[in-house]
């Protein structure tokens, strides 16, 4: 048998059931949590736009060590890899695992490049006791040519300027099998050396290649081999270093 309510009783019920609901102002709702549906906080708003990948604006001398979980955007600020007094635009995600753990990373807005803090806290109160206690570069590189040149004089044309990057990657190989991946300066001269030890370890094989660097490309400019015996020291007859691969390091 149905429950029935007299009109008093009715009137009351539904007052009842709205209240939790409606109310007579933004802070009247419930709010949602993990065991109530509800509504949704101006807080609970803007973290989920944050979730999203929006970022907050922070003050400049913002200390970015005591920001909250979360992604923000700002310049002067305080405990950047840049300091106080940089005004780079930098984006900062950090991420906490309640007060023991917190990565931090800061992207430069004008270069990309990537630099990230760790802070941990053991068992015994310390902090960073197996951590380096600063900022660390965190290396991305850019393929600006690829392919096999071992004569000077031969262009590698460059898909982006390499200019743009302060180091390069360049990676190398001898013809016996050795590749090597060597990071320098970008300078508009660079050398590259490699070697090769006999397996009876009576002689041994050391190259060099003289790199010409300009924004739009790089060639050999010259190449050298030095075979080095018990008998004694002779130019390389045969090659010596191929070219085959530049990056730009960010």
């Amino acid at each position: 048998m149905s429950e029935t309510y007299n009109l008093k009783e009715s009137v009351q019920n539904i007052a009842d059931k709205l209240a939790t609901h409606v109310g007579g102002g933004d802070v009247e709702h419930q709010i949602v949590d993990r065991q109530h549906a509800g509504f949704m906080s101006s807080e609970q708003y803007v973290g989920l736009f944050t979730a999203l990948g929006f970022r907050s604006q922070i003050p400049a001398n913002t200390d970015v060590f005591k920001l909250s979980p979360g992604h923000y955007i700002g310049n002067n600020l305080i405990n950047s890899s840049k300091g106080k007094d940089d005004s780079s635009i930098l984006m900062i995600d950090v991420f906490q695992y309640r007060e023991f753990y917190k990565q931090i990373f800061e992207i430069n807005g004008s270069d990309g490049s990537i630099k990230n803090y760790n802070y941990y806290l053991n068992g015994n109160g310390e902090v960073n006791n197996s951590s380096p206690d600063g900022w660390s570069n965190v290396e991305r590189y850019v393929v600006l040519w690829e392919g096999n040149i071992s004569t000077p004089n031969v262009k590698a044309n460059f898909s982006d300027r390499s200019d743009k990057y302060r180091y390069l990657r360049v990676t190398t190989a001898t013809a016996e099998g050795s590749v090597k991946q060597t990071i320098i300066k970008n300078n508009q001269e660079v050398l590259i050396n490699d070697h090769y030890v006999a397996s009876d370890s009576l002689s041994a094989n050391f190259y060099a290649m003289k790199l010409f660097i300009v924004g739009a490309y790089a060639q050999i400019e010259n190449l050298l081999g030095v075979d080095i015996k018990n008998s004694g020291n002779n130019i390389h007859s045969g090659s010596t270093l191929s070219l085959l691969k530049i990056e730009g390091v960010i």
